[in-house]
């Protein structure tokens, strides 16, 4: 039995070791309302030609989904539909080396552009160490899961793994990631986490003891009078690792202090290096829209 044990062991140690990487390329050309922004719509024909390149590479089936978020402004109310894709790929990406986009066109009532990706993806051969998390809006009970949010409203994270490992977090948008976890006052830069235990990040009253005093609580802002699309970085391992470098931000926005931040191709380097390093890192993205109030 033993034998058989220790040979498991070992054909699952190769298999993890053998994940092929590669280098892909990606075209895609989003067509959408021309109510959503330029951002917006380079966001999603990136995010879409990322998969394209896996799927070609790897193989891949995808998916995609709407969100309907409503918009104020001068006092008129309107519904705007947020399109995004997601996917059963066989690979993942691990880092962008190019990225570049077309001039956007507006014509017929629709907005067009053209996003060509370069990047170096992995397959998928072993499942991931699997972690829940949920994302919770004004409270912490786990019923107040959402990935909508207005301007004002409180964020909270609720997370488990089946293994001991380190977490970090990092709330990112167009050009800059701010680093939500490890907190600021976190002399050592890693946030360890236990097997089994059920944690509430971001809240005080939640902490365990030696958290309490380093805690941060976070408000979500919005930066115009549109819908703002943002990505939550929900990044996991067994294996320790340290928080990319980042800086902390002198200016207030009213009462509110701002979390640490480092710009976005900084960050993406940063990850691309951890992933690249260790292959049982696990990272889930989350898509979440706030709104102005």
């Amino acid at each position: 039995m033993r034998k058989t044990l220790t040979l498991i062991a070992l054909a699952f140690s190769l298999a993890a070791f053998c994940q092929r990487e590669a280098t892909v390329e990606g075209e895609y050309t989003y067509r959408g309302s021309e109510n959503v922004s330029v951002a917006e719509a380079k966001r999603i024909a990136l995010e879409r030609a990322k998969i394209q390149a896996i799927a070609e590479e790897f193989g891949t089936i995808v998916t995609s989904s709407t969100a309907s978020v409503i918009v104020k402004e001068n006092e008129k109310t309107s519904s705007k539909i947020t399109s995004y894709g997601g996917s059963d790929v066989k690979g993942e990406w691990i880092g962008t080396q190019k990225e570049e986009f077309s001039q956007p066109v507006f014509a017929d009532g629709m907005i067009i552009i053209t996003a060509r990706v370069k990047g170096l993806a992995r397959e998928i051969i072993n499942a991931p160490i699997e972690f829940e998390a949920k994302i919770l809006k004004n409270n912490t009970s786990l019923k107040s899961e959402d990935d909508h949010f207005n301007a004002g409203d409180d964020i909270f994270l609720h997370f488990q793994s089946p293994k001991d490992g380190y977490l970090a977090v990092y709330l990112v948008d167009e050009s800059e990631a701010f680093c939500l976890l490890p907190y600021q006052g976190d002399p050592d830069g890693q946030m360890p986490v236990e097997h089994g235990e059920e944690y509430i990040f971001f809240s005080e009253d939640k902490a365990p003891k030696d958290l309490k005093s380093i805690t941060d609580e976070y408000v979500l802002t919005c930066s115009g009078q549109t819908a703002d699309m943002n990505k939550l970085y929900i990044i996991y391992s067994p294996k320790p690792f340290t928080k990319a470098v980042d800086h902390h931000i002198n200016v207030k926005e009213g009462s509110l202090e701002l979390p640490r931040e480092l710009d976005f191709d900084n960050f993406q380097k940063w990850l691309f290096e951890c992933r690249k390093r260790d292959k049982k890192m696990s990272v889930d993205t989350r898509e979440i829209i706030i709104s102005p109030k």
